[in-house]
């Protein structure tokens, strides 16, 4: 499975995404640092030559698919965004799907919306509106595609009104939101133009992506930051735009065998350029609050999580597990994350001293084998 379980929305069985009744919808209209240099320019790293300013489109070819609408997307808004510290969290499973505020401690929990299959979602920073994509429960209708929760397209939530709006529409998969800063753009990881071959039992289905991109808000103006390299099984993921603006971590993920696959971590100069090698055998850089660190799944240490120094001279373990969708606390001295249970067949949230002196003994906030909840993305932020 992949970090964030990532590639699983296109492996969903049908069942599992059943289409509600239908919903009229609109008619179709188109809507730093310098980086550091680590081990992985030692050994080369993978996609350090990232080619400059792609010019190609998002590939959604919007306008010739329906607007879903909340309606048709089964939105309901059940409950003010509490104020101050708290982590949002998602329940994936079939309907209903909801959106929830978590407090800090775990001891209570605030349903603020529900929506069909939630899947990723990212905060503003000033707490006023809530990014997601989700599944399209008309997909096979609109777009010919049987496989599960193929299609997730982008909306965002205004805590003030309740109320959401659409983004990003079309034969698209989002995934990896992440305000930028002044919350003037929406960075996304995307999949694209998905088709099926095949049919019952033989079904298999092809896609391009992914790759990373912003949104321009409020215009909704999209543009890829990063090139498809598809063709070479290499994927860009988990963006994350320095507080000045200048650059962008993320990382790569490449099929190298059947059975390997390697990961870099990555600084590209913005608002395009070619991206440079920060750490290899690693993803998922998610920056502090401060930017002076980033957190990273260290692959050579079986995913564990690590926090380093943007220079790379100082890094500490943080866990002694596997761990996913790493955030930090807002006041940078906890990291909370995702981990997988395999008995219980979900992820909790667990979190953890960002100084590594509880690596070996997390708090659990959230156990899933208790609630039930199929959780697939957490942020950790404070509501004024």
């Amino acid at each position: 499975m992949w970090a964030r379980n990532l590639l699983v929305p296109w492996l969903v069985p049908l069942s599992l995404a059943s289409a509600a009744c239908g919903h009229s919808k609109g008619s179709a209209a188109g809507p730093t640092d310098g980086g550091a240099t680590t081990d992985a320019q030692a050994d080369g790293g993978s996609g350090a030559d990232a080619p400059s300013c792609p010019t190609d489109d998002a590939g959604a070819d919007a306008g010739v698919y329906p607007i879903p609408t909340p309606a048709s997307i089964q939105f309901a808004a059940k409950a003010a965004l509490p104020s101050g510290e708290q982590l949002l969290f998602n329940d994936w499973n079939p309907q209903p799907n909801t959106v929830s505020s978590l407090t800090p401690d775990g001891a209570t929990a605030t349903v603020v919306f529900e929506i069909y299959r939630a899947w990723s979602m990212g905060v503003s920073h000033d707490a006023k509106s809530i990014a997601f994509s989700c599944g399209d429960p008309d997909q096979q209708a609109d777009f010919g595609l049987q496989i599960g929760d193929s299609i997730q397209q982008t909306w965002i939530y205004d805590v003030a009104t309740q109320a959401i709006h659409l983004v990003a529409h079309g034969n698209i998969n989002d995934e990896c939101h992440t305000f930028g800063p002044g919350d003037t753009t929406l960075w996304v990881c995307r999949r694209y133009d998905f088709a099926e071959e095949g049919d019952g039992g033989d079904l298999t289905g092809t896609n391009k992506g992914y790759r990373i991109g912003q949104i321009a808000l409020p215009s909704d103006e999209f543009t890829f930051v990063t090139a498809d390299e598809s063709s070479t099984s290499t994927y860009a993921l988990y963006p994350q735009p320095t507080a000045d603006g200048q650059g962008v971590y993320y990382s790569t993920s490449q099929d190298v065998s059947a059975t390997e696959t390697k990961s870099t971590v990555l600084l590209m100069p913005l608002p395009c350029g070619t991206a440079s090698a920060v750490r290899s055998n690693a993803r998922e850089p998610v920056l502090s609050p401060d930017g002076t660190h980033y957190v990273y799944a260290d692959d050579s240490d079986m995913g564990a999580l690590h926090a380093s120094t943007l220079d790379g001279t100082t890094a500490v373990k943080l866990t002694s597990e596997q761990g996913t969708n790493a955030v930090w606390s807002p006041d940078g001295t906890q990291v909370a994350y995702l981990v997988y249970d395999s008995a219980a067949g979900c992820s909790h949230i667990d979190v953890v001293k960002s100084d590594g002196s509880t690596a070996t003994s997390p708090t659990r906030l959230r156990d899933c084998g208790k609630t039930g909840e199929f959780i697939t993305e957490i942020a950790w932020f404070v509501k004024p």
